[in-house]
């Protein structure tokens, strides 16, 4: 496995998928960087800006899950609306009283352009395989792995 980095989140060349691996300062930083790693898996270049919004409204059992949730509500959106995530514009996670974590969240991007983005891969979903999440204490980190 080759791990690439890029700053904040590197990814991790692995046979027929890729691998993301997130590190942050907060939970809301490690969804941050999250869109920010997807939007690089799916769009190689071109300016990403801020012209459309969508709610990301999630929950899962544990964090692990959560990304992975959260992951493929973005692989939904770019196939379905061809949204690209570029910011979170605003964020609240709340564990609910069943044990599992909520995420609601409004997200800011542009919709895929050929004349300005080169489309990388196509994405089909996040996975369980090899996904790790560890929010214990900061920095938080979190690997994921894509089915290309």
């Amino acid at each position: 496995m080759a791990v690439v980095s890029t700053g904040h989140f590197a990814f991790i060349e692995h046979t027929a998928d890729i691998g993301l691996e997130i590190k942050a300062d907060s939970e809301k930083e490690l969804f941050q960087q999250a869109l920010e790693g997807f939007a690089a898996l799916v769009c190689q270049s071109g300016e990403i800006e801020s012209n459309r919004m969508f709610a990301i409204n999630i929950n899962a059992r544990d964090m692990g899950a959560l990304l992975v949730e959260w992951f493929n509500e973005c692989v939904y959106l770019f196939d379905v609306h061809g949204f690209i995530p570029r910011r979170i514009k605003t964020f609240s996670i709340s564990k609910l009283h069943d044990g599992s974590i909520d995420v609601r969240a409004r997200v800011e991007g542009d919709t895929y352009d050929p004349e300005r983005h080169v489309l990388n891969r196509e994405v089909k979903a996040a996975t369980y395989h090899n996904l790790s999440a560890d929010l214990s204490h900061p920095p938080f980190t979190a690997r994921i792995f894509f089915d290309l």
